[in-house]
């Protein structure tokens, strides 16, 4: 907790301090100085500056508190006041030490004190003349002038009434009371407060950003960064305190920062984007603050997408695969073949059946080993595609030497397929709109949970794509095609989640013989999690069949109600059927998702689509009479 700094500036205001002191029992946070103006300045900035300076607010008066507060130091300044009561009384004073019928009085500080002092001359019919005065420069220039307009007596604070006591001219001094050091020590206890509330929202705010998996920035109107958590400054190989206060394009650059300069003028979200630092490969996702519709900020999430050091984890080898069954054995040699040749290769299985752990077992078992791995999630590109394969470019530039995995490949957007073809067939692509000419040594690994044999056959992905990726095939079979290597996997899950919790789980073969008789829609990972759910929940170390059923069984979206009303207009089916429109695939789920955002409105649709209302009617009535769909008639 900082302290509160009184600047006296004079010995009547500091023995009013030291007074207020001893009335609140020395409190150890209440600091009190006898310094003028400049030097008053200086002491507090080099007090600012050490690090155990810490000062919460600082108090002062007249042209003390004036100059602290246009040098514009790190705390707030509270201003001791003058009140209405003791400016009167000085000037009733001033016109008795007069001595004369009708006196000229002169008042030399700073323009909202001279205003009241006019008043009350005026008041009082007392001839004035009156000198603001914001410096000690100015003070004594004052003074001169006012002994050249023949001024009787002068009203001045401390420095002031110094130099007329030393060339001897009448003068009183203008001074606060201890009443008024005891109410400006108020506001500033009050000034405190709210600073310690404000650092503990911050605070709070700060370890929320910390305790982020992803990097967050936050951006202000005018560009400035706000706030950065850990995360995001280990990522742009930077320091918080750094960044804080800077414009977002010293953190970024000129070039990776036209998204966000983009969003913060129109208001719009940009589509996210990658950027490359030290070798490292991050998707920055944009979104803007919106108040009336424009743009008051930027939140910008920072996710890595893939190093060339290696990941944070061992990637995956053949020493690690589990199975002893014959799919498994078949498994594991084709891979262990297709290791040794620079080619492309196609993981086809369902979701779940660890598509990605092969791929990094062939990238960890081939030459390109010591180079980097790259992961890249074609959702992603199909829903942020940049223009021209710019993040297509920048991926495959990421794998220069290495193997870039294309995760559910039939999700690449159509434009993005006919570049991939290109490059697969001469390790280089023209991007359309620059003109650029993109080049690396890649080997390509990608994966696909749907037919892309019928894909290509009904035009919804490359056919050359398609039979270059298909160079290498490796099918791998769901759980319920090699349902012998589920105890073993289930062993396995269950110990990596004992490690995690502390516990040591084994499973009876009645239980391991459930597990196999089970459904497993979602292979691997379900049982992976079910697993993890059996081991956290067991209270004993043997887990039985029994509670392997009752685990299973029950839907815990049960509790959810079905509500007619509120369901989609547009209802998904399981097979993958959809539109073509502008040379993209727009699946059902797609639709479906337009559809809820337009409230059904097929003009809006339409316009979204970038189609005529008829052309969007035609798809739709098509969908719903091959029975993938029905849909509103709005």
């Amino acid at each position: 907790m900082g302290k509160i700094l009184l600047v006296a500036s004079g010995d009547n205001i500091a023995k009013y301090a030291y007074q207020l002191q001893s009335e609140l029992n020395f409190p150890p946070d209440f600091e009190i100085i006898n310094l003028h103006m400049e030097q008053a300045l200086y002491y507090v900035r080099s007090l600012l500056k050490k690090e155990d300076g810490d000062i919460d607010v600082v108090i002062a008066r007249g042209n003390t508190a004036k100059l602290l507060r246009d040098a514009k130091i790190s705390a707030p300044v509270v201003t001791i006041p003058i009140s209405d009561s003791e400016i009167l009384a000085a000037v009733r004073q001033a016109r008795e030490s007069a001595a004369k019928e009708d006196p000229i009085v002169g008042y030399i500080g700073l323009q909202d004190v001279v205003s009241s002092v006019r008043h009350f001359l005026e008041t009082l019919k007392i001839k004035a003349r009156l000198y603001q005065a914001n410096s000690s420069a100015e003070i004594e220039k004052s003074i001169i002038r006012a002994q050249r307009e023949q001024v009787d007596v002068l009203i001045g604070g401390v420095y002031t009434c110094q130099i007329l006591e030393s060339i001897h001219v009448k003068h009183v001094l203008l001074e606060s009371s201890l009443s008024s050091v005891r109410e400006a020590y108020h506001r500033a206890r009050e000034v405190q407060r709210n600073i310690n509330l404000q650092r503990k929202r911050l605070q709070e705010k700060n370890t929320i950003l910390n305790t982020a998996v992803n990097g967050v920035v936050s951006i202000n109107e005018s560009g400035i960064v706000t706030s950065i958590n850990q995360v995001a400054a280990d990522y742009l190989h930077t320091v918080p305190f750094k960044v804080a206060g800077k414009h977002f394009t010293e953190l970024l650059g000129q070039e990776d920062s036209q998204p966000i300069s983009s969003a913060l003028s129109t208001g719009e979200k940009t589509p996210d984007f990658l950027i490359k630092r030290n070798g490292d490969l991050f998707l920055l996702s944009v979104n803007p603050i919106l108040v009336n519709q424009k743009a008051r900020g930027i939140v910008v999430s920072i996710q890595k997408q893939s190093s060339s050091k290696g990941s944070d984890r061992p990637a995956a080898s053949f020493g690690d695969a589990i199975g002893q069954s014959e799919q498994a054995r078949q498994i594991l040699d084709t891979a262990r073949e297709y290791s040794e040749w620079d080619l492309p290769v196609l993981l086809i299985g369902e979701t779940g059946t660890g598509k990605r752990f092969w791929a990094e077992c062939i990238h960890s078992a081939s030459r390109r080993s010591s180079s980097p791995f790259v992961s890249i999630d074609c959702s992603m590109l199909s829903r942020h595609n940049q223009p021209s394969g710019r993040t297509l470019s920048r991926l495959l530039q990421s794998a220069d030497g290495g193997t870039a995995y294309f995760a559910e490949i039939w999700r690449l957007p159509p434009e993005e397929q006919a570049l991939m073809a290109d490059f697969l067939e001469e390790k280089r692509m023209v991007l359309p709109d620059a003109g650029e000419t993109v080049s690396a040594d890649v080997r390509i690994i990608a994966s696909s949970s749907r037919d892309l044999s019928e894909f290509a056959g009904s035009g919804r992905f490359n056919q050359s794509l398609y039979h270059t990726l298909n160079t290498l095939p490796l099918p791998l079979s769901s759980l319920r095609q090699r349902r012998a290597d589920i105890p073993a996997f289930a062993q396995y899950a269950a110990n990596r989640a004992s490690s995690l919790h502390g516990k040591e789980i084994s499973f009876s073969p009645e239980a391991l013989e459930v597990l196999q008789n089970l459904s497993w829609e979602g292979n691997l990972d379900q049982l992976f999690s079910f697993c993890q759910r059996l081991t956290v929940l067991t209270r004993s170390s043997r887990i039985n069949a029994n509670f392997v059923r009752i685990q299973y069984g029950g839907n815990p979206f049960s509790c959810l109600q079905k509500d007619p009303e509120t369901s989609p207009a547009i209802l998904p089916t399981v097979q993958d059927t959809g539109i073509s429109v502008a040379g993209r695939w727009i699946s059902c789920s797609e639709l479906c998702d337009l559809e809820r955002h337009c409230g059904g409105n097929r003009t809006l649709m339409a316009e979204k689509l970038g189609v005529s209302r008829t052309t969007l009617w035609k798809h739709l009535k098509r969908l719903s009479s091959e029975g993938n769909m029905v849909f509103s008639q709005k």
